[in-house]
């Protein structure tokens, strides 16, 4: 599971190996140990960390050398020695699993005890959770419209694969419900909520496929990732990175 924070030691500047390399590598080495906090290098490929990282596939190969003969990385992304500087104590893990279990055994009925809502991405919450919460406690929302959002899907992003409705089922049907819940229950900074109703919840996606379809990587038009679909987009991690600019063009953002 990600966390939001990572240990860093002081030794870091006074590492001679750290302190050897030019400022813009270090900073890329901070950049690699905030994306292996959040996961990110377990699913990254080199052309979209050359993309986090704002340089060309050619200065990411001269930099990956760099890290790679330092013993900072391998050749798959692995940050070394990355578990035994962070602890297990520093996981909410164990601490959510007990939360959870908690409020199952005093879980009455079909009734749970209120859970707060967030006013941050449920990065840390599986689509299993949410479902189950819209189930409980927003039973009045109104049904995830699958064949409407494909249709809107393909208005916007028409360039992109598209789905088949009568393929869309299973495990990509369930994760684009978990996003639609999301839609409807989640709260911005202000408060206010990112949709209230099926109108504004179909709004948001226009929006939402609008900001994809102004992305070069994801689009595809800068030619160094071609994966992009409504069933990569509608994973949970996925959503969130988009939602948290990490494809954009460094002028465009989700309203």
């Amino acid at each position: 599971m990600a966390n939001q924070w990572f240990r860093m030691y002081a030794e870091f500047a006074t590492d001679p190996k750290v302190q050897m390399m030019a400022e813009a590598l270090q900073r890329r080495l901070l950049m690699l140990l905030c994306m292996r906090c959040g996961n990110d290098l377990v699913t990254l490929h080199d052309e979209e960390v050359a993309f986090q990282l704002r340089i060309s596939n050619a200065e990411w190969v001269e930099t990956k050398a760099v890290f790679v003969g330092k013993g900072f990385i391998d050749s798959k992304l692995n940050l070394l020695n990355w578990e035994k500087r962070q602890f297990k104590s520093d996981s909410s893990k164990d601490r959510v699993a007990k939360h959870r279990a908690k409020a199952k055994a005093n879980a009455v009925g079909d009734v749970t005890l209120q859970e707060r809502p967030s006013n941050a991405l449920e990065q840390n919450r599986t689509d299993t959770d949410i479902e189950a919460k819209a189930s409980l406690s927003t039973a009045a929302l109104p049904d995830c419209p699958h064949a409407e959002l494909i249709d809107l899907f393909a208005a916007k992003l028409p360039t992109l694969p598209q789905p088949k409705s009568e393929m869309w089922g299973g495990a990509r049907a369930k994760a684009l419900k978990a996003r639609w819940v999301w839609v409807l229950t989640a709260k911005k900074r202000s408060g206010e909520r990112y949709a209230t109703d099926k109108q504004s919840a179909m709004d948001f996606f226009a929006r939402f496929f609008d900001y994809v379809s102004g992305s070069d990587f994801l689009s595809g038009r800068n030619g160094q990732w071609t994966g992009c679909d409504l069933a990569w987009l509608a994973n949970e991690t996925n959503f969130a990175k988009v939602m948290q600019g990490n494809y954009d063009n460094k002028t465009t953002e989700v309203a």
